[in-house]
């Protein structure tokens, strides 16, 4: 007895069409997202621990304010100091401002390294702090009004 493929085709839909639906809150559950390794999150916290990496800082709003002032009087050939949070660390730079970028909120520092040997060469690094990342700027005028 050879089967006919029109009539499984209809035994397929019957079969469907029998079967009940799916609750609502049972759909939603299987789009949403899961933990693919378990434990995952927790083994890169504790390797940011160990080593030594830190969360980005809240800056409060008086520590902004200061930071904006500072930052608009801010001038090339200046003489600075830089905190700022660069992966996970807080890095300090300390050099002569190379340019400062509104639009792209960036400023280069120009940082000077002076020993390379027995020699004594003037080897110049430059380095560009996105300016959110800064959480504090020392100049001469801070230094003075201090």
């Amino acid at each position: 007895m050879a089967s006919d493929p029109g009539n499984r085709k209809n035994e397929m839909t019957e079969k469907h069409l029998m079967r009940p639906s799916m609750p609502v809150s049972q759909r939603a559950k299987q789009f949403m997202p899961f933990a693919a390794v378990t434990g995952l999150d927790e083994a890169l916290r504790r390797k940011e621990r160990e080593l030594g990496l830190s969360e980005r800082p809240d800056v409060t709003d008086e520590d902004a304010a200061a930071i904006n002032e500072r930052l608009a009087f801010l001038g090339k050939g200046e003489e600075v100091g830089i905190v700022y949070y660069c992966a996970g660390e807080y890095e300090t730079a300390e050099g002569i401002v190379r340019s400062v970028d509104t639009a792209f909120r960036r400023i280069a520092l120009e940082e000077a390294d002076d020993s390379q040997g027995s020699q004594t060469v003037r080897k110049r690094n430059v380095i560009e702090i996105d300016m959110e990342d800064i959480i504090e700027i020392r100049t001469e005028q801070s230094e003075e009004r201090r």
